[in-house]
This record gives C-alpha cells, structure tokens and sequence, in this order.
C-alpha cells in the first residue's frame, strides 16, 4: 500500500493505493476513525468537522474538512495512516 497526503484549503485530501485485496479492512479501519472510534495516538479529531470516504478500484480517498479557525496536523494524520496501513497490511 502506498498513500499521499495533499493539503487543500479546508483539510488534507488522503489517497490510499496498491491496497492489493484488503479494501474492506482498510475501509472497516477508516470508518472507525470517521465514528471517532480510532486508535490512533493523535488529538486531530477535535479540529474535524467531517470526514469523507470514497471507495474505488485499488483505492481508497478519504477528506478531512477542518472545522472554521483549525488546521490538521498532516505530521500527525501521516503517523496514523502509517500504522493503519500496516495493521491492515498485516491482517488475513
């Protein structure tokens, strides 16, 4: 799996590619951090006001929209999706 990290002017838009069949652990982990039930180490919950997850072939594209007056640390989004990517790597 390889992912990029693009900011826009209201969040960070996140591309997951090369999944290589584990779409819907990869999509069952990222519904959890949408539902705020994550586990990732970061305090950036706080300062979303959505998040968007678009499902395609091989892929997955996800957007972070910050609430008014907040910015995303893309430092810390990158360490979560480091350790999603390989939790689900991992997983059978």
């Amino acid at each position: 799996m390889k992912y990029s990290i693009n900011p826009d002017g209201t969040g960070l838009s996140i591309s997951v590619e090369q999944i290589g069949g584990k779409q819907k652990q990869l999509l069952d982990e990222v519904k959890e951090c949408a539902e705020g039930r994550c586990t990732c180490p970061t305090a950036q919950y706080g300062k979303l006001e959505s998040i968007e997850i678009a499902p395609g072939p091989d892929k997955i594209d996800i957007k972070l929209k910050a609430q008014a007056g907040q910015k995303i640390a893309q430092d810390d989004i990158e360490k979560c999706l480091e350790r999603t990517t390989a939790k689900v790597a991992q997983s059978s």
